[in-house]
């Protein structure tokens, strides 16, 4: 069963500290190597929002994918308010788009799926 506690959990918490570390990268990006080619810290946590999830849920594969991408969206959606409040500093001004939830979708499956592999191998 899909512990929808775990699910919000997850996502508040990897959203949080991918508000911080935007923050973070804000004031302190030039000395900051806070970057891999074609991703951005945003990425990171919602990533990370869906690999919190499996490493904390104990049920079936499927359930662990349908939290760690429920989790990603969740932490993406933050971040989306995110942007609405801190645009002026930070240069984040997210815009909730369909292709921005696909995003935080896939990338939470993609965290899952990499936790569900590590756990079980």
């Amino acid at each position: 069963m899909l512990n929808v506690n775990l699910v919000l959990r997850a996502g508040l918490i990897w959203g949080i500290i991918g508000i911080v570390l935007i923050v973070l990268v804000a004031f302190f990006g030039s000395s900051l190597p806070f970057a891999v080619e074609g991703l951005n810290l945003g990425t990171y946590a919602v990533l990370f929002a869906g690999v919190y999830f499996v490493s904390r849920n104990s049920g079936s594969v499927l359930v662990d994918l349908m939290g760690g991408a429920l989790a990603g969206i969740i932490a993406a959606l933050l971040l989306i308010v995110a942007g609405f409040v801190l645009p002026s500093f930070t240069g984040i001004g997210a815009v909730p788009s369909t292709s921005a939830i696909i995003g935080a979708l896939l990338a939470g499956l993609a965290g899952a799926l990499g936790m569900i592999l590590t756990k079980r191998l």
